[in-house]
């Protein structure tokens, strides 16, 4: 099956993705356990690689079956 960019580039993105364990972690531990409303509040100067975290909490909550909202 032929890949489409977006899947390649999320393919990249997750091989290429280091440090953050620790919020990984967390983010992983409260998604196996739900709770009834979940808030991650995420913040930091520019550049630090907010995007790119955000972009892994998504991975995790599409491959426990979430729902993900997405924009172009």
């Amino acid at each position: 099956m032929k890949k489409n960019w977006r899947e390649i580039i999320r393919e990249s993105d997750r091989e290429n993705f280091v440090g953050r364990k620790d919020e990984i972690n967390s983010f992983k531990y409260e998604l196996s356990n739900p709770p009834r409303k979940l808030i991650f509040f995420i913040s930091g100067q520019g550049g630090v690689g907010k995007t790119a975290l955000l972009n892994q909490f998504q991975e995790i909550a599409r491959e426990l079956n979430y729902t993900i909202a997405e924009s172009d």
